[in-house]
């Protein structure tokens, strides 16, 4: 049966972090984050004390953090992950969802580390996300090659680059679900172009996490501009009964 899901991306006000189809997030710069897992946790601010390694001595250029001075110590305690894992026939798959309740747009590195039963490191894994919105989540995908049974992650933030600005706030989605795959509909609803949009998509049976994907939605030139939407499809290979899905893009600022 084909169901209908509206995934807004909009930014959130609240201090905790909703699951669900939100916009991309965003952090400060300069400041770390690490924490230990081996289940799905739930997002856990406690973790996230910070340390800065470095502080920007310069503004956000205009349009990005309110003009306000880059402060990462703020920055990482507005951070907060929740991670999902599961076993496919290829690879064992670590799904972090990362949501930014702080006042600043940041870039966000993730490191990961994992481990099996002997405490043996076995693989590891790294992303980065150019803008990360303030008042928004976003979601990124780990694979591992060998089986694992504990992961460590650290999270990154420093001061986003000039170059670009945030566009997830303009950003929204409909996501028509069927038998193994979801159809999403990306609009953006500003009056910049929003480049490189990403979809990712977490598939759930009876809340247990069973397929992760992502895919580009954008035009053949890489964007959405305004007002426009854009499709793209990302399968899922198990069944499955609700889906979430996360956006995020840039503006090219140059």
């Amino acid at each position: 049966m084909k169901k209908l899901l509206i995934c807004i991306v909009a930014a959130f006000a609240a201090v905790s972090v909703i699951p669900g189809c939100a916009p991309s997030g965003s952090v400060t710069s300069g400041s770390e984050s690490s924490e230990a897992a081996n289940h799905a946790s739930e997002y856990d601010n406690a973790s996230f004390a910070g340390e800065a390694d470095a502080l920007s001595d310069k503004n956000a250029a205009a349009g990005g953090n309110g003009g306000s001075e880059f402060d990462p110590q703020k920055a990482i305690r507005g951070v907060k992950a929740k991670t999902y894992d599961f076993k496919n026939a290829y690879s064992q798959v670590l799904a972090m969802v990362i949501g930014n309740n702080s006042d600043y747009d940041c870039e966000l590195n993730v490191s990961v580390e994992f481990y099996d039963d002997d405490d043996e490191l076995v693989d590891t894994e790294e992303a980065s996300v150019d803008v990360f919105s303030a008042g928004t989540e976003n979601a990124l995908i780990f694979y591992s090659k060998s089986e694992f049974a504990v992961y460590k992650y650290k999270l990154k933030v420093k001061e986003k680059s000039e170059y670009y600005g945030s566009v997830n706030q303009n950003l929204s989605c409909e996501v028509s679900e069927h038998t193994d795959e979801a159809i999403i509909s990306a609009t953006n609803n500003g009056t910049t172009t929003a480049s490189y949009v990403e979809a990712t998509a977490l598939f759930f049976k009876d809340d247990e996490l069973v397929g992760a994907g992502s895919s580009y939605v954008v035009d053949d030139e890489f964007e959405i501009k305004p007002g426009r939407t854009e499709k793209c499809t990302i399968s899922c290979f198990e069944n499955f009964d609700s889906v979430q899905v996360y956006l995020n893009g840039r503006e090219i600022a140059y």
